[in-house]
């Protein structure tokens, strides 16, 4: 019989004046692998922050509690503190003239410890396993969302943890725990217990917001150009590495666009070309919306027509900064408020927290939101200017199954009203709407 090897016993944790765990019973053995199964927000972070000592637990014992150099934690937190953490480090480099410094991928995964030969034995099996060998000597910001996963799991592995902790379900799970508002459902095995967990009506709220925008939302496919993005024979490289080689792409009025591929295909930097995040896109021969890029007109004058939501996005705001002004920020195409709203995008902003029923949430900061609560506001941040084109990069990464279902229906409501590009590396997350599809690999594209 295996032994126990952490055990909770009438465990309640409070996360400010709430409690978010309630009575909690649970005992993980030995050679067991766990999913923590709930909808967002139902408590699955909290109990995985609770197993690594970092809540307030008010009720009950943990044993053993573990310290975190026993225990590998890989989620999106971590990934906005790298890159938040990088951020700081770019600025002190630019003040101090280091300018061509840049912490790469092996620093991060080995926090600058020196490695012993045995160490760095199993630093290199943790690369082999994830592949990700060619990313070692690159910059943290080089790097797409699916690998600075691997980089986060590998910094997690190699310091072998006695028990790791995954912020998404991994295949050789054996044991499923699943969570409703804080209180254990179900615990058992993972095959009988997702057999048995409720998915409710998967959001009636989904149709809510139909309704609220046949309503209440303004198509302006009237004013915009016949061609709204067009690419010739564009390439992209950092270094000698070539991203996007001889793109040539054109995308219409009326048509949605999913753009496919790998991590590291070179799917998000087609967006930045698009947004005008990357300084390259002014050396290619590239128009937005009958903009050519280089033509004069500043990035700010375009992004006014187009809406984003994205991960990138979502990391880059402060955790002080709440629902409110990061939707009304969608006006300034800003990280927070840097003017002062004017009556009528008050107005419309509140036009669309209606639409997106998140009145219960203007008030509350961004941070104490669950991840799929803060996408469905990023997405209300990228309709508030009613625009011509919606970029959607990921819109589904870190989302429950109910979430996911949630976010499809809207992605298929908003394709009414405004143009869709949506980039995805799951094939099951495009929605019926997009009627385009944008292969990458190896730099090149391929299209149906």
């Amino acid at each position: 019989m295996n032994k126990c090897f952490i055990k909770f016993d009438n465990v309640s944790v409070r996360l400010g004046n709430k409690i978010v765990l309630s009575d909690i019973n649970w005992e993980i053995k030995e050679n067991e692998n766990w999913a923590i199964i709930g909808h967002n927000g139902a408590g699955k972070s909290t109990l995985a922050k609770t197993i690594m000592g970092k809540t307030q637990v008010v009720k009950g014992s943990i044993r053993p509690l573990y310290s975190q150099n026993k225990i590998g934690y890989v989620s999106f937190d971590l990934h906005s503190w790298l890159m938040e953490e990088e951020n700081k480090l770019e600025d002190l480099r630019s003040f101090s003239g280091k300018i061509n410094k840049t912490t790469r991928v092996k620093d991060i995964i080995l926090r600058s410890n020196k490695l012993s030969s045995k160490s760095l034995r199993h630093f290199l099996s943790v690369i082999n396993i994830l592949q990700i060998n060619y990313l070692l000597s690159k910059n943290i910001n080089q790097l797409s969302n699916g690998e600075i996963r691997k980089v986060i799991i590998a910094r997690a592995m190699v310091k072998k943890p006695r028990l790791l902790i995954l912020d998404e379900p991994f295949p050789d799970i054996s044991h499923a725990l699943v969570l409703i508002n804080g209180n254990i459902f179900i615990k058992r095995e993972k095959a009988e217990a997702l057999h048995n967990l409720p998915i409710y009506a998967l959001f009636k709220q989904h149709n809510l917001i139909k309704n609220d925008l046949s309503r209440n939302a303004n198509r302006q496919s009237q004013i915009a150009p016949d061609v709204l993005i067009e690419m010739n024979n564009v390439t992209v490289r950092y270094g000698q590495k070539i991203v996007l080689k001889n793109i040539n792409w054109q995308m219409q009025k009326g048509e949605n666009w999913a753009i496919v591929g790998p991590n590291g295909s070179g799917k998000s930097t087609i967006l930045k070309l698009i947004t005008g995040d990357v300084l390259q896109a002014y050396a290619n021969n590239i128009s937005i919306l009958g903009f050519k890029k280089g033509d004069g007109k500043s990035i700010w004058e375009i992004k006014k027509y187009i809406g984003e939501v994205s991960p990138d996005l979502q990391l880059r705001y402060q955790k002080d900064v709440s629902v409110f002004e990061v939707i009304i920020s969608g006006f300034f195409d800003s990280v927070g408020i840097i003017q002062t709203p004017t009556p009528q995008q008050i107005k419309q902003a509140n036009k669309w927290i209606s639409i997106f029923h998140l009145n219960r949430y203007i008030h509350k900061k961004i941070a104490d939101l669950s991840s799929g609560q803060q996408r469905m506001i990023f997405f209300a941040r990228a309709m508030v200017k009613n625009p011509l084109l919606l970029i959607l990069d990921e819109p589904c990464q870190g989302l429950d199954l109910t979430n996911r279902k949630q976010i499809l229906d809207v992605i298929e409501n908003l394709s009414k009203y405004t143009n869709l590009l949506l980039v995805t590396h799951h094939k099951d997350e495009i929605p019926k709407c997009i009627n385009k599809i944008m292969y990458l690999n190896n730099s090149y594209a391929k299209f149906n």
